[in-house]
């Protein structure tokens, strides 16, 4: 490395002191410090400091930074300052991921599902969703748990798969909510905890998770309309146009202008059953 050159493009950057003390850790192999250095030459914006500065990524990123290792894998992923490069990308995705970066492991399984770095491989795919999800990254659970329903990695396995997706609602996944809620409703036939897992998913964000709950809610023994109504009403106003309908019918004899309301949603999504219940919702005219 050249140190002289390096200090003298940081001295109007910050504290010379400081800078080569950070100059000397770098060159003792602190991933850390290199970043440092290269976050440095970045904030000056010349092109020249710039290579220099993808330089010290690549070292910092060899001494066990992940941050280094992102910031590489995720410019040549994209193309942002680096040439578009899915190679290098999974390359430094995969030192990430070795360091600890969760998500870094899902990038690379996800390179290999799109065949991004050659022919589609759902074997090597698997082998990374794996890790993401022992590393704690809830998406990389539900991947893997669909990969392990197709038997992307061997056999199907019904039992590993509803640990994958309890692992990924658990961690916060709503899509993983609702997968592993289907799967007890339907295969299991236990609407009771299906309803608890919609109705996490609809916590989490999901508006099909909440359409599912509010429909669930409205039959049987589960009949609560109260809940359903809530359900109902957060699924509707994230542009779910069957919760519209059904919050419409809902409301059809005790608030005409809530039931109104919602079916002229449903129907400016494009849903002819809200649209045909617009006019039977209307509030009567004087």
């Amino acid at each position: 490395m050249d140190v002289l050159w390096i200090f003298l493009s940081l001295i109007a950057w910050g504290d010379p002191g400081e800078d080569l003390g950070q100059i000397s850790a770098c060159d003792g192999g602190s991933g850390e410090a290199c970043r440092l250095l290269a976050e440095a030459l970045l904030a000056e914006g010349a092109s020249e400091r710039r290579a220099r500065a993808i330089d010290l990524f690549g070292r910092a990123c060899e001494y066990a930074d992940a941050e280094s290792c992102l910031y590489l894998a995720q410019g040549y992923h994209r193309g942002d300052g680096l040439p578009l490069d899915f190679a290098r990308s999974a390359t430094f995705h995969s030192k990430a991921c070795e360091l600890g970066e969760s998500d870094a492991c899902r990038e690379v399984a996800d390179l290999h599902t799109s065949g991004s770095l050659g022919s589609p491989d759902p074997v090597a795919a698997q082998v990374w969703y794996r890790l993401g999800c022992d590393l704690g990254d809830p998406p990389s659970c539900t991947a893997a748990a669909m990969g392990m329903e197709r038997g992307d990695s061997g056999a199907v396995d019904p039992q590993a798969t509803m640990s994958l997706l309890t692992r990924a609602c658990e961690g916060g996944h709503a899509e993983g909510c609702v997968r592993l809620a289907a799967r007890v409703r339907d295969v299991q036939r236990d609407r009771r905890a299906a309803v608890q897992w919609f109705h996490r998913g609809c916590e989490l964000g999901s508006e099909v998770a909440c359409r599912e709950s509010g429909l669930a809610l409205l039959r049987g023994r589960l009949r609560d309309t109260e809940a359903a109504a809530r359900a109902l009403s957060t699924a509707c106003a994230g542009n779910d146009p069957v919760a519209c309908e059904a919050l419409a019918r809902l409301h059809r004899k005790t608030d005409r202008d809530v039931a109104h309301h919602a079916a002229q949603r449903g129907c400016a999504m494009g849903h002819d059953p809200s649209c045909r219940l617009v006019k039977r919702t209307a509030p009567p005219s004087d």
